[in-house]
């Protein structure tokens, strides 16, 4: 276990802010990096500012050409599209109610939004920056991932469960159980494996969609937030409750 400031380890997803480029990404930047960034930078008492500076800093250093950024706002119903290079917003995207985070697509071409209090997922063309397609998932839909081959888009239910939906179809393929609520999901390089951080983790096998092992983490808390090294060889977890990040 690594000693860490905060428990909250993923922040685009856990903040609902996601990076685009007009390239296909490359990989996340090293976790140890991030993790450095993390204990430098961060301060409980402005954490949301802070979060949101750290995220679009870490995503530039994980894609070529950046130059949106995407960001929920839970109060508003809509996602604001934000310039990276000037800062300016470029446009406010009306989604369903309560939007609370994002993910892209690895083409970039989509950002997927879960909207809390309508039980759905709102997907944006990223080039018109409107929404093409609103797909109904189960009630109170929070921490989202894009599979690495930008097919199927996986969704944590705080009911315990993760609704695996066909991006492209935009329908439900699979609901899975797992336990514990909310959290975070990440998947591994290759798309084999989805970690679930919902208080307990949960690993899923991809192919079969089931939960192949689910387990806490010892003499740790909760885990919430959940990233994969780019060779897939450590997935890292922050906890609550006792300042540890463990792998």
């Amino acid at each position: 276990y690594r000693k860490a400031r905060t428990p909250y380890l993923r922040i685009a997803s856990f903040w609902g802010v996601a990076p685009i480029s007009d390239r296909p990404p490359a990989p996340y930047a090293p976790a140890d990096n991030f993790l450095q960034l993390l204990t430098k930078n961060m301060r409980l008492g402005h954490l949301r500012c802070t979060l949101v500076a750290l995220t679009l800093f870490f995503s530039a250093a994980g894609a070529h050409a950046q130059t949106k950024a995407y960001v929920a706002n839970t109060s508003a119903n809509a996602v604001t599209v934000i310039d990276t290079a000037t800062g300016a917003v470029l446009g406010s995207i009306a989604v369903g109610t309560a939007p609370t985070r994002v993910a892209i697509t690895p083409d970039g071409a989509r950002a997927y939004v879960s909207n809390r209090d309508s039980a759905s997922v709102s997907a944006i063309d990223t080039m018109t920056d409107s929404v093409a397609a609103t797909i109904a998932v189960g009630a109170n839909p929070g921490a989202i991932a894009v599979s690495p081959d930008g097919v199927y888009v996986y969704v944590v239910l705080s009911g315990g469960a993760v609704q695996v939906l066909d991006g492209m179809l935009g329908s439900i393929v699979a609901t899975i159980d797992v336990p514990g609520s909310f959290g975070a999901i990440a998947f591994s390089p290759d798309g084999a494996r989805a970690y679930v951080a919902s208080g307990p983790v949960s690993v899923i096998d991809t192919a079969t969609r089931t939960v192949v092992e689910s387990f806490y983490l010892p003499e740790a808390g909760d885990a919430t937030a959940v990233a994969v090294s780019p060779d897939g060889a450590r997935v890292y977890f922050a906890v609550t409750g006792n300042d540890v990040v463990g792998s």
